[in-house]
């Protein structure tokens, strides 16, 4: 098992913990509580950029790391940073310099080969822009041991550099990483000897269900955004890698049950007798909204997008969503969430809006889902409105 620190959201352990001891014990207190061989140091935004957090962090890991070599354990270190085609980005080559710098003994760096912000198309498809980033990363990962005083050969620095791309669609609209560009690097992977191939994220490692449709430019949390098939991306990655075992997808999404065209008819919601806005799969939801999907009103038990109210689960906290009850006769529309007149622009139907884009109209706050022009929004329309509500803290 491997416990990662840090991460895109959150405050990050070395950045808001100044005080070096308690740094060291915090990091260990983990280490020692699951008898950890192996942790990983995610490191992004403004947390890789704090140089004073990560002379910290690199000297409270090498101090935990030295208390676990005295029990007679291995304790392996993984730094997982952002990567360009061109590598890692100043602040990622400091990062490792100070891991370096420190003692730390690194089992290798790994880069999250995805949201790139280039062009993708089917001549040069992702994993060419991945394979690029991963080649760059070796050659700073060689530079940054032959300042440490250590001089690695190709096959020992290929193992200590990581692949992990973001399976489907990515955050870049169009930037989409399919089940081909896994095999390809896959490939590279087993002929360079890479030291890790891992994946963002395994909860979406599945075709996306219903009301969904299969593909999708906007990134979900459950799925995809490509049609797998009967395929995952983690075997198709994992195929033939020395250190790979077989892995088994249980896909949340594709087990929403297709409904008929008779029963669809009848979970139809009308906005006009809904007493809240009506889920949206294209939607985001901070904990505490509440919606109403198929004649029910839900409740989110926290931040969630792309799945279903009324999805199938093991047991009720396995779903974002909390029954509150039925609608009833009588029920009327609640209030729309207002914002302060200018905290968008106000809806031109001259404009074209492309999606992520928001708007107002009057006091009330929209998100473009996709591209739109004309389209007024809060108005229901066949095939679904392009216009999502904003809610607050979404």
């Amino acid at each position: 098992m491997r416990v990662s620190f840090g991460g895109q959201r959150g405050s990050e352990l070395a950045a808001a913990c100044t005080d070096p001891v308690a740094l060291r014990n915090a990091y260990q207190s983990v280490v020692d509580r699951y008898t950890l061989t192996s942790i990983d140091l995610d490191l992004e935004g403004a947390s890789l950029a704090d140089a004073a957090a990560g002379a910290r962090r690199a000297d409270a890991v090498k101090s935990v790391q030295d208390h676990v070599h005295a029990a007679g354990r291995h304790l392996a270190v993984w730094l997982t940073l952002p990567v360009s085609p061109s590598g890692l980005t100043a602040d990622g080559v400091a990062a490792v310099d100070q891991m370096l710098a420190s003692g730390v003994d690194l089992a290798g760096v790994n880069g999250m080969t995805m949201d790139f912000g280039t062009a993708i198309t089917r001549s040069t498809p992702m994993s060419e822009a991945v394979l690029q980033a991963a080649t760059a990363l070796h050659a700073q990962v060689k530079t940054a041991y032959a300042r440490a005083g250590a001089n690695l050969d190709d096959a020992h620095t290929w193992a200590k550099v990581g692949i992990t791309p973001m399976i489907g669609q990515n955050d870049v609209e169009g930037e989409v990483f399919t089940l081909d560009d896994a095999a390809t690097v896959n490939t590279f992977a087993r002929s360079h000897g890479v030291g890790q191939v891992s994946m963002w994220s395994l909860n979406r490692d599945s075709t996306c269900g219903s009301p969904l449709p299969k593909v999708l430019t906007v990134v979900q949390t459950t799925c995809s955004g490509v049609d797998q098939g009967s395929r995952s991306f983690a075997d198709v990655l994992a195929t033939d890698l020395p250190y790979a075992s077989p892995a088994t997808v249980s896909p949340i999404a594709s087990a929403v049950p297709t409904a008929s065209a008779a029963s669809a008819a009848d979970q139809t919601d009308d906005p006009a007798h809904s007493p809240f806005p009506i889920w949206d799969p294209l939607g985001t939801y901070p904990g505490g909204t509440k919606i109403v999907w198929h004649h029910n009103v839900y409740q989110a038990r926290y931040w969630n997008s792309g799945f279903a109210p009324d999805t199938p689960v093991a047991t009720a906290t396995d779903s974002p969503w909390t029954l509150v009850g039925p609608v009833l006769p009588g029920d009327t529309p609640a209030p729309l969430p207002t914002l302060p007149a200018g905290s968008y622009p106000q809806w031109n139907a001259t404009e074209a809006y492309v999606a992520g884009t928001r708007v107002q109209v009057g006091l009330v706050p929209y998100e473009a889902k996709w591209w739109t022009q004309g389209q007024l929004p809060g108005k229901a329309v066949a095939g679904g409105s392009p216009w999502v509500l904003v809610l607050p803290g979404g």
